[in-house]
């Protein structure tokens, strides 16, 4: 499961600082998940959204679920990175 947690692009291409929510997300339950922060970007690299991946295993088989579920269906994203807290830098996957 992922969560699109902000979406820096509305579908007229303007800037829209609503939150995005979700009907799976549970406060309660999202700290008992292995969570791991990703953004999504256009072929320019402009950022599109950014959300987190919720699982409680095998996460490391899921991590283009968010682009090729939403991502890209949804606004043509074609990158997904994920933030690396030891280097403290995104990665592209």
């Amino acid at each position: 499961m992922f969560i699109i947690d902000f979406s820096l692009i509305d579908y007229i291409g303007g800037i829209v600082v609503d939150r995005i929510k979700s009907d799976d997300y549970d406060k309660d339950d999202w700290y008992s998940h292995k969570k791991a922060i990703f953004r999504m970007l256009d072929d320019d690299d402009n950022i599109y959204y950014y959300g987190r991946l919720l699982c409680d295993e095998a996460w490391e088989y899921r991590l283009f679920e968010p682009l090729d579920n939403f991502g890209e269906p949804m606004t043509g994203c074609t990158a997904i990175e994920y933030y690396n807290e030891e280097i403290d830098m995104w990665e592209r996957i």
